[in-house]
């Protein structure tokens, strides 16, 4: 500080020992590195240009339009509406029927014509079918009854029905087991199964044994 109160800065030579260290780097041209062509100075990293990145091309969604709108709500209704489609063993009653006379003229080991003649006539008759129709059933009968594990397959839609349905379908079950003039206890044995499935009493599962049965000997007293 001088006698006028004003602070007179010094500058002292990179070679004085009152110079801190580094105090001539800013000032002095000899501290910065010098660009030759053998020697170029590279550039900062975050100096660096920045290469261009080419993004796919972005295709618009299959909703963006008005008319993939108004397709996207078609289908919602669609699904909200459409009840799925019921396997052919549960949604017709014929098919259940038709297999669980197949499997019941089998259980005794054996199938006697009388038998299948008994399966085709009895479907005919209650369901109001020609003979091509019933011929497809029982193929298609035929064909269930080798991938079912067990009756509840096709029990379980006909409990569903009415009682005057049920009681008939024991009724030309045991028409299907006297058919061949035998009854075989495995046979008896299923229609009991059957009936206790589909809601039918032990009383109307005899009452119809002893019915079929008795027509049945009628039948070939009379042959």
């Amino acid at each position: 500080m001088n006698k006028t109160g004003t602070f007179r800065l010094r500058i002292f030579p990179e070679s004085s020992p009152f110079c801190l260290s580094g105090c001539g780097e800013a000032a002095s041209p000899r501290s910065r590195p010098r660009e030759s062509p053998d020697n170029p100075i590279e550039p900062a990293p975050h100096m660096a240009k920045s290469q261009s990145v080419r993004l796919p091309a972005r295709s618009n969604p299959p909703y963006s339009t008005p008319r993939g709108r108004l397709t996207a709500m078609f289908e919602a209704l669609t699904r909200l509406f459409a009840k799925p489609e019921a396997p052919a063993d549960l949604h017709d009653p014929k098919l259940a029927v038709a297999a669980l006379l197949v499997h019941l003229a089998a259980v005794d080991g054996s199938i006697h014509e009388n038998e299948r003649s008994a399966i085709r006539g009895a479907l005919m008759d209650h369901y109001d079918l020609d003979e091509a129709a019933v011929d497809r059933l029982v193929r298609e009968a035929q064909k269930r009854d080798a991938e079912a594990v067990d009756f509840y397959k096709f029990t379980s839609g006909l409990i569903q029905l009415d009682m005057d349905d049920r009681i008939e379908i024991i009724r030309m079950m045991w028409t299907v087991v006297f058919a061949d003039r035998q009854n075989h206890e495995l046979e008896d044995n299923m229609v009991w199964r059957i009936a206790e499935l589909i809601g039918v009493s032990s009383r109307d599962r005899t009452i119809l044994r002893n019915q079929i049965r008795g027509k049945t000997a009628e039948a070939t007293e009379e042959g």
